[in-house]
């Protein structure tokens, strides 16, 4: 099977402006978008802030998505992306199983997860230390792995971003020591590439690579590009593929076929 296509969306857009770029992603031949959204407050009632107003169709057969999102507003969502702003547990918790609620009545086949960074100077947002972000990672996951299986969202960790998980063996250590379906990894290529080979990445993850994010670049035309292609075949990727940019989708559309199995 080919991998899912999608667009990534800023959710807090305004709703015209959000509406028009869906329908030009769907027109463009994307599968849908990957949303974007600021993590809404568990304590709080449906609406304000958030996207509870924003209903999707549902690509898993048989579901619908369910209420606050049942309006006129319908989009194809593939993907829900948010970054936890606290490093304290217990209320980490509460915002990923809020967000995988929202996940999963919009229909989303993941919730690519940025944690805290270990570069800010904030302690309330940050991390003092590279191995408190791991452990935090990993209790964190813990707590919610049952939460994640039972919405059917797998939460993917985005790697190579803000200081935290720098080398693919270690995603790998600590996907694989919570050891569910529902946990994997979210790879930023150009993010990646800043530290190592994307394709690396891919053949070192292997099915644990639950998202893979491109931005505009014409990556299939150098020599990374096509080892990254290349890892993607071989590890039968099929799952989604998004594109990052303010560029017109249908050009974007056309930059991702080398990265797709020919028709």
């Amino acid at each position: 099977m080919a991998p899912i296509t999608a667009l990534r969306i800023d959710a807090e857009s305004d709703t015209e402006a959000l509406i028009e770029r869906h329908s030009e992603a769907v027109a463009a031949g994307f599968d849908g978008i990957e949303l974007t959204m600021p993590v809404p407050d568990p304590g709080a009632a449906e609406g304000g802030g958030d996207v509870s107003w924003l209903r999707a169709r549902s690509r898993r057969e048989g579901e619908v998505p369910a209420a606050p999102y049942d309006s006129h507003v319908r989009l194809d969502v593939v993907a829900l992306a948010a970054g936890l702003t606290t490093t304290d547990l217990d209320t980490a918790r509460d915002e990923l199983v809020t967000l995988l609620d929202r996940g999963a009545g919009l229909g989303a086949r993941c919730l690519n997860l940025t944690i805290p960074s270990t570069q800010s100077s904030d302690a309330a947002r940050g991390f003092p230390r590279y191995q408190d972000a791991l452990n935090f990672t990993y209790d964190l996951l813990n707590r919610c792995r049952f939460e994640s299986e039972r919405s059917g969202v797998p939460i993917a960790l985005e790697v190579a971003c803000g200081g935290c998980f720098l080398s693919p063996v270690e995603v790998r250590e600590l996907v694989d020591a919570v050891n569910t379906w529902s946990i994997g990894a979210c790879v930023d290529v150009p993010r990646a590439g800043v530290v190592g080979s994307p394709a690396d990445w891919m053949a070192t993850l292997e099915r644990r690579v639950h998202c893979v994010r491109l931005d505009h670049a014409p990556l299939a035309e150098t020599p990374a590009g096509k080892d990254l292609a290349r890892a993607l075949h071989e590890i039968h990727y099929d799952r989604p593929l998004i594109v990052q940019s303010s560029r017109p989708a249908a050009e974007l559309r056309a930059l991702l076929g080398d990265f797709l199995p020919a028709r």
